[in-house]
């Protein structure tokens, strides 16, 4: 894959989290939607530029394009796209402080879940959150 494909995809994921964020589930948390995953991305930079500094070699750019991925990805479980996988009843919203602090908890793996379901079901990817 050549760059300019690999930043496109991450106009699309950014674009795909930004969908993901527009109805927060944890409105009372610290943000955890765009904004977040563009500074966690600006940090991701400046850390790999001290590596190099420090005598590592430059990411290449697929490199950079998983870390940029990551960076926009990696909170959207808070979203709770699959309330059942945590014993949540899947009614509808506000969940309970405890219900919330559940997701919170393991956003983690709910993230995986959604990563490795947009890979088998793209078109759900958008209407998850």
């Amino acid at each position: 894959m050549d760059r300019d494909l690999l930043n496109s995809r991450i106009t699309i994921i950014k674009n795909q989290v930004r969908r993901i964020w527009m109805y927060p589930v944890h409105p009372h948390y610290t943000d955890h939607g765009i904004e977040h995953g563009t500074r966690v991305c600006q940090k991701s930079a400046l850390l790999a530029r001290e590596l190099v500094r420090g005598g590592r070699p430059p990411l290449n750019w697929h490199e950079e394009y998983i870390l940029l991925a990551a960076g926009h990805l990696h909170d959207i479980g808070m979203q709770c796209s699959n309330p059942g996988r945590l014993g949540l009843s899947d009614r509808d919203f506000p969940l309970s402080l405890d219900e919330l602090e559940r997701i919170r908890e393991y956003h983690n793996e709910l993230t995986y879940d959604m990563i490795i379901g947009s890979l088998s079901h793209p078109e759900c990817f958008l209407t998850w959150g």
